[in-house]
């Protein structure tokens, strides 16, 4: 396969260990490593295995940039570690997501901060055919893209696993004043992320949801690609532990999901007072007071990926929850837990515990993958039946191993999404030959497929 250049525009860099990094790392496995590149703004670990071309910009030398009247340089990714991109802005003060910092953020990254002598450069030696837009709430993100399209005369295919575009209020602050502030950011976001979406060639969604509301209001050419997972669905059953049965989360505690993972644990101590869910994930002093009033609960704290899979393999039912509160719905309508795809293909009971509006939820109701339940007594019901009814547990775990082997296998998930994106680079050159024999030059592009991006034909 002749595998073209393609530079990646996220903020988060490729990784082992984060979320969307690990994400990226499973769509590009097997592409060759001086075929692709990175530009990000924050790090976890690096997967130097899949890419080892990085250019780092980090917040605190945007603004560094900024305060000296000049471009921002670029950073060392190995000594930039977990670096939080959206919110670092300081040696030594972590400065708190709202909509003044997002304002502020993105007024120091203009007008063009990240584009120094160095950064073209770097692009130049590269050479890249097509960009990798990873969506992002962050304009100056949006730009960079556009801004490497329209004058390296090569497409844009976006990777979209956020609703930021239909946020209508903010979730972070809920004064007057932060409100009025995030309405005006918001109006400037979608005028940037329309004109970014006019320059799409191809959208790819982590989930229907995304799909079906952004196809609503943008046209174009779109697909869903589902998690990768490395686990490999069995043929056999794993044995349910009946004396002691383990109960696990894996994952993050934003937006207020201890909240909803202390009602699994009550409804688990109301079940049996021996039942305890194990809490797998980095959690805050907040998150600590509200779990001492919980003896359901036992905090593990944050486990590496690969332990991850351990945890997995001796579990007995593993539970994704979020939070009921109103506040909350927004941000998470479109939310789908990247541990979806290692639940649903690990042979054991998979239970999600939230509101059916959630993108993940509907999934799991809609494919039959796994449990779900929107309230207290129909979780206790759902525990109760995982436990005691064989024939029932088994029929779900059997739709589950289908549905893995559709949606959920890394290897072919990537294999899908290379295909995709090669594609579409032939499609552009094949018609950047086209207006170059013809002659037509005539300043407009054509909706994908047939637009292209070469000097003849923009």
């Amino acid at each position: 396969m002749n595998y073209p250049h393609v530079l990646i525009v996220s903020n988060n860099s490729i990784s082992k260990t984060g979320s969307n990094g690990r994400t990226l790392a499973n769509l590009f496995f097997g592409w060759p490593k001086d075929c692709l590149a990175q530009f990000c703004i924050s790090t976890d670990e690096p997967d130097y295995g899949v890419c080892d071309n990085y250019y780092l910009v980090t917040d605190k030398s945007a603004l560094d940039g900024f305060l000296h009247f000049r471009k921002a340089k670029r950073c060392n990714i190995d000594t930039n570690l977990y670096s939080k991109g959206n919110s670092k802005m300081t040696a030594k003060k972590v400065v708190c997501k709202s909509p003044l910092t997002v304002i502020v953020r993105n007024l120091i990254w203009q007008p063009k901060r990240w584009k120094s002598n160095n950064f073209v450069k770097w692009i130049d030696d590269f050479k890249p055919e097509l960009i990798l837009l990873m969506n992002t709430d962050s304009l100056f993100m949006l730009k960079v893209a556009t801004d490497l399209s329209k004058e390296r005369k090569i497409p844009i295919v976006m990777y979209n696993t956020e609703g930021f575009y239909f946020f209508e209020k903010p979730f972070i602050k809920s004064s007057r004043y932060e409100r009025l502030l995030f309405c005006l950011y918001q109006s400037f976001y979608k005028q940037v992320f329309a004109k970014t979406m006019k320059k799409v060639a191809l959208s790819i969604y982590l989930n229907s949801k995304l799909q079906s509301d952004y196809d609503k209001v943008f046209r174009g050419r779109s697909m869903i690609i589902y998690t990768g997972s490395k686990i490999k669905p069995s043929n056999d059953y794993h044995p349910f532990n009946f004396q002691k049965p383990v109960f696990s989360y894996i994952g993050n505690l934003a937006y207020s999901r201890i909240d909803a993972l202390i009602e699994v644990a009550e409804v688990l101590q109301s079940i049996n007072t021996n039942y305890i869910l194990d809490i797998y994930g980095q959690c805050d002093d907040i998150t600590k007071e509200k779990v001492g009033k919980c003896s359901g609960i036992s905090l593990k704290g944050f486990v590496p990926y690969e332990k991850v899979i351990k945890i997995i393999e001796h579990s007995d039912i593993l539970f994704h929850a979020e939070t009921h509160e109103e506040k909350w719905a927004e941000a998470l309508k479109y939310g789908f837990s990247t541990k979806i795809a290692d639940s649903v293909c690990s042979g054991k009971s998979f239970v999600m515990y939230s509101s059916p509006d959630i993108a993940g939820a509907d999934y799991i109701i809609k494919t039959g993958a796994g449990w779900f339940a929107s309230n207290k007594d129909e979780l206790k019901r759902t525990i109760i039946t995982i436990i005691n009814n064989k024939s029932e547990r088994e029929k779900v775990l059997s739709k589950a191993k289908k549905i893995a082997l559709q949606y959920h296998q890394a290897q072919k998930n990537s294999e899908t999404f290379q295909k995709a994106l090669i594609n579409i680079i032939d499609e552009n050159n094949n018609y950047c030959e086209f207006y170059k024999e013809t002659g037509w030059g005539t300043g407009k592009s054509l909706q994908f497929p047939g637009r292209c991006f070469c000097k003849a034909g923009t």
